[in-house]
């Protein structure tokens, strides 16, 4: 992961200096910054051994967990076209599966919840090729890092293949943890007025495999948005 991270650094100074050379001659000169309000869907990647520990025994997908996602954005310009955006998203699913191979006494199957849910917060550093002209459409693409707050919650019964005497019993199982989270990002912003856009955006993140007491797990995935900017 630390060379991950260090690819991503190298990566947008160099953008930034790219974009930097660029900007002398654009003269652009409408609002800067924005704030933006984002609703969107979210791709679990299903890296790590918990997914396929659970696939095998219960009911349940890493792709069961694609659901809505919603998140808030700040976006500043340094330059006509180099931008800096700081965001916070939300992410929770919840999920009921059943035992892949056992039933319970009376031949019913044997449920339990699982949640997953995500809170990442992060910045990016934006490169804007045509830089911003009004009432045009603008393109970006962005490379940035942040830090992705995650927990993985199991509730309700489950089956002790190791004690006849309690074959079926109720329990909580919980993982929680902070991982390091690389993104790239790319987006589309069409305006309706000079203080108004729409916005599409996809990221891709990567986040640091962390080890539980479960089993591996690598929260990242595939974010896709869309939203209105609100530029000042």
């Amino acid at each position: 992961m630390r060379r991950k991270t260090t690819s991503i650094a190298v990566a947008i100074l160099m953008l930034g200096g790219l974009a930097t050379a660029a900007d002398a001659a654009d003269p652009y000169r409408g609002p800067r910054s924005a704030f933006q309000l984002r609703m969107g869907y979210y791709l679990p990647s299903g890296g790590g051994t918990l997914w396929d520990d659970v696939e095998q025994r219960f009911t349940l997908d890493s792709s069961d967990f694609d659901d809505v996602t919603w998140g808030v954005s700040f976006v500043g310009g340094i330059s006509p076209q180099v931008e800096v955006g700081f965001h916070l998203d939300w992410y929770e699913e919840t999920v009921r599966s059943q035992e892949r191979n056992y039933l319970d006494m009376d031949g019913f199957p044997i449920l339990h919840d699982t949640t997953f849910s995500q809170f990442p917060i992060g910045v990016d550093l934006r490169f804007v090729p045509g830089g911003r002209r009004p009432g045009k459409p603008v393109f970006y693409l962005g490379l940035g890092a942040g830090l992705n707050f995650w927990d993985y919650e199991e509730v309700g019964d489950f089956v002790n293949e190791d004690d006849p005497a309690l074959p079926i019993y109720f329990s909580v199982f919980e993982v929680s943890g902070e991982s390091l989270e690389g993104r790239a990002v790319a987006g589309l912003e069409f305006p309706v007025s000079p203080a108004f856009n729409v916005i599409f955006e996809g990221r891709y993140t990567f986040a640091e495999e962390e080890q539980t007491f479960l089993g591996t797990i690598e929260p990242g995935g595939t974010w896709l948005f869309a939203g209105a900017s609100f530029r000042f």
